[in-house]
């Protein structure tokens, strides 16, 4: 099995994955450490727009979140303990770009690209999340300012 994202969904099917007893999978992270968009948006003043309460695994509730509306910091601290304390650390591979993934219906496995390498299995997870890729605004000029210009994700 392969799973494509290290954020909160691949984190979280990789845990459930691994207590129902399919350990053989590898989580395919581009980034080089796990949390999804709290590990790219590294903004002064990232925070999460919901209650902690509520933004959790069902299965591993904390009870320790510092604020109603916890960091950046400490949201991408949760998933990377919640990774290791559930045993999918081991099967991370980060900085690990999957570029294809393509169905082989006579061998009946998917066969992925990462990094130029090939890689075949027989379940694919994606999750990569609404924010895995930068929106970039199409404003006139935007090309031709001088001054500083950055995506909250880079």
């Amino acid at each position: 099995m392969a799973i494509i994202g290290a954020g909160f969904g691949g984190i979280g099917a990789a845990i459930r994955c691994l207590q129902n007893g399919f350990d053989d999978l590898v989580v395919f992270e581009r980034a080089a450490a796990v949390g999804g968009t709290w590990e790219v948006n590294t903004y002064p003043g990232a925070q999460c727009d919901i209650p902690s309460a509520l933004y959790s695994f069902s299965f591993a509730p904390n009870p320790d979140w510092t604020r109603l509306y916890p960091l950046q910091r400490e949201i991408q601290a949760y998933i990377a303990r919640c990774a290791a304390d559930f045993g999918v650390t081991p099967h991370i591979r980060c900085g690990h770009d999957v570029t294809d993934a393509s169905w082989d219906d006579l061998a009946q496995v998917w066969r992925l690209t990462v990094n130029g390498s090939s890689f075949t299995a027989d379940v694919l997870v994606g999750a990569t999340g609404p924010f895995s890729e930068p929106s970039r605004p199409d404003i006139p000029g935007l090309d031709d300012f001088d001054g500083d210009v950055f995506h909250s994700a880079q």
